[in-house]
């Protein structure tokens, strides 16, 4: 991203709030390694010790890819803001996760600066309700998958599916030929690339409570003409009145 000396922050105190922004609520958080895009996740920020804890997903082999590197560029965005850090070297540190599983964490010092940005073209909106819109993918090996467009902007879309489904992709799997169905707003094909995933819980007034994984995906790919349709689709839904 382009540089504005106003958004890089530097006090740790706001460094850390940044930071709580991507444990609250990351879209997506990722570095790079031997040119390999390596998903991570926050589970620890402590803001008096300057202090982060983050896990790799995946196993042993990508935790020694973190942890081999002196130094690391980080990028990722919550609610929508880009946000870039370099963190120096990670250390496994064995803790418990909050379900009461034992979890190696990688532990490094806070970032001494933390660029953070909300730029138009990040902005995310929700695409569903309602539940229609959905997007269509065919894994190399297997049967079709039908997601729902959750939410989208010009970096990336959000898509849901419910847990259990077979063939979902792996964080960091490109996902070729996306079909993307806005219905009403139109249709469009992309490269996808799935950053990070997690698990959420809907409630279906016949099921009950439902487990879903919501899917943060970027495009792969620059695309001129789905730039300009997707700036169109955020402005129009964000100025429409939602549907039930």
């Amino acid at each position: 991203m382009s540089r504005d000396p106003k958004y890089l922050l530097t006090n740790p105190v706001e460094v850390g709030s940044a930071l709580n922004e991507l444990l609250r609520g990351a879209d997506r958080l990722f570095t790079q390694r031997a040119g390999e895009v390596l998903p991570v996740y926050l589970v620890r920020v402590e803001v008096r010790r300057r202090k982060l804890a983050l896990v790799a997903y995946g196993g042993e082999r990508e935790r020694k890819l973190l942890t081999s590197a002196s130094r690391l560029k980080f990028e990722g965005s919550a609610y929508g803001t880009p946000v870039e850090f370099t963190l120096g070297a990670l250390t496994e540190e064995i803790e418990m996760s909050l379900d009461g599983e034992e979890r190696v964490a990688l532990v490094a010092d806070f970032p001494e600066e933390l660029y953070r940005m909300q730029r138009r073209e990040y902005f995310r909106v929700p695409v569903a309700p309602p539940n229609t819109r959905r997007a269509s993918w065919l894994p190399e090996h297997g049967e079709a998958i039908s997601f729902r467009i959750q939410d989208a902007s010009l970096a990336g879309v959000g898509l849901r599916v419910e847990a259990g489904t077979p063939g979902i992709p792996q964080d960091g799997q490109l996902m070729h030929d996306v079909q993307l169905d806005f219905e009403e707003f139109g249709k469009i094909t992309a490269l996808l690339q799935l950053i990070n995933s997690r698990e959420v819980t809907e409630h279906d007034p016949r099921r009950g409570k439902v487990p879903y994984l919501h899917l943060g995906c970027i495009f792969a790919e620059p695309d001129l003409q789905r730039e300009s349709f997707l700036q169109k689709l955020v402005t129009t839904l964000e100025l429409s009145p939602r549907k039930a």
